[in-house]
């Protein structure tokens, strides 16, 4: 059986991860150094690549709410010398 994976950015995961685990924007703004506006947009970021209109929604595809983790691919940047 091929492997699936899931693409998303380092940011992206990180943020999804803190939710799964139950904390707030707030809580997951102050761990993360960023504005609780930047976690919503995050996980809008997510919501809308994964085709989920709710939270609990994108966790359960992306098999975190089951226990179990895909595999993740991290996006890399293309470095500016490229």
């Amino acid at each position: 059986m091929s492997e699936q994976y899931i693409s998303m950015s380092r940011k992206q995961y990180e943020t999804v991860q803190l939710v799964s685990r139950g904390y707030t924007y707030e809580e997951i703004a102050e761990k993360l150094d960023i504005t609780a506006w930047a976690v919503a947009q995050r996980l809008e970021a997510c919501r809308k690549r994964f085709l989920c209109k709710t939270q609990s929604q994108l966790l359960y595809r992306l098999g975190i709410a089951a226990g179990r983790n895909l595999p993740v691919s991290f996006k890399r940047r293309k470095s500016p010398d490229a």
